[in-house]
């Protein structure tokens, strides 16, 4: 009977209360597992996957748990393996919430997903826009500023721009605002100052892509409005003129009805956006005016509880009330 094996049997068998040993027995199972390859312990490696994928607090701490998934995704196989039992969902969930008070638990996440967005089998889970993976990813750095966390968090956006559709995601966070802000701090790891560069390079070559009026199209077609480049007073001033256009214009038509969805960013984001309108656009007030907007505003203030959405719809008013804005 070898190491894994013996490790395996133990973390299956044991039940005592305190999980200490179970942590060090599964850190270096994981590791034991990555050295020895996939080929020399098939049966046995996806047993453990399928005993630590869940994760329990009560077997394992988020720690040791995050370590292990960290050195078996690095295999092929059971990084398929992790994918096809939902295991990313487990990551999303920490990094809501564990991964916002423990650096070296958000690393541990933050390389895991780096290693599965090389895998095509993955990326659909960093580009469906209602998980909010790649948003959450990057709202670690508003937690640490460790050089550890952010290089691995740089070197997974820089994985995801390879994907136009993740691209568009970033973009729409504010992506290029994001590697500015961070560019002016000093980092020692000059491996951070050289992905920074590139990263830049890439979000401003792609900037007008992501901020034009098809842009703008498309998002209020697919009725989902996300706080990004074409949700932005710059965006307004800088295309306001394409409102000139019947086709452009029935598109305010359709902004008024996201005012109706269930999505409290979608209805803030659609007001914020009504607004701009009224104030870059020639006669946008009383072509507001004309469509009853301000009926159906003040509708949605009296329906909803949100704090953001009163907030857009108040100012939003303001816009439409007031000349010189």
């Amino acid at each position: 009977m070898d190491c894994i094996e013996i490790l395996l049997n133990f973390l299956i068998s044991n039940t005592d209360s305190k999980n200490y040993n179970r942590n060090s027995a599964a850190r270096i199972l994981s590791m034991l597992i990555e050295a020895a390859g996939f080929d020399h312990c098939k049966d046995h490696a996806i047993d453990f996957m399928n005993w630590i994928y869940a994760f329990d607090p009560k077997r394992i701490s988020a720690n040791a748990y995050t370590f292990s998934i960290c050195y078996l995704v690095k295999i092929n196989e059971l990084a398929k393996e992790y994918v096809e039992l939902n295991g990313i969902n487990k990551l999303i969930e920490m990094l809501d919430n564990q991964c916002l008070s423990d650096y070296q638990i958000a690393y541990n996440v933050i390389v895991s997903l780096w290693i599965l967005s090389d895998h095509d089998f993955a990326l659909k889970y960093f580009e469906n826009p209602d998980l909010d993976l790649i948003e959450k990813s990057i709202k670690i750095l508003d937690f640490f500023n460790k050089e550890k966390v952010v290089r691995i968090t740089l070197l997974l956006l820089e994985n995801l721009t390879n994907r136009k559709q993740c691209l568009e995601i970033m973009s729409d966070l504010n992506g290029i605002e994001l590697i500015q802000k961070l560019q002016q701090r000093h980092w020692v790891d000059e491996d951070i100052n050289n992905l920074l560069e590139k990263l830049w390079g890439i979000f401003d070559s792609n900037y007008e892509e992501f901020t034009s009026i098809d842009k703008f199209r498309k998002e209020i077609q697919l009725k989902t409005l996300r706080w990004g480049p074409v949700h932005t007073e710059r965006f307004w001033q800088e295309n306001f003129i394409h409102f000139h256009e019947k086709d452009n214009l029935d598109l305010i038509k359709d902004l008024m009805g996201l005012l109706e969805m269930d999505n409290e960013r979608t209805v803030a984001v659609a007001l914020y956006d009504l607004g701009e309108f009224a104030k870059y656009f020639p006669f946008g007030r009383s072509y507001l005016d004309n469509i009853g907007i301000k009926a159906v505003i003040y509708d949605v203030m009296q329906k909803s509880e949100s704090a953001e959405i009163k907030k857009e719809a108040i100012t939003c008013l303001q816009k439409l009330i007031v000349t010189s804005w």
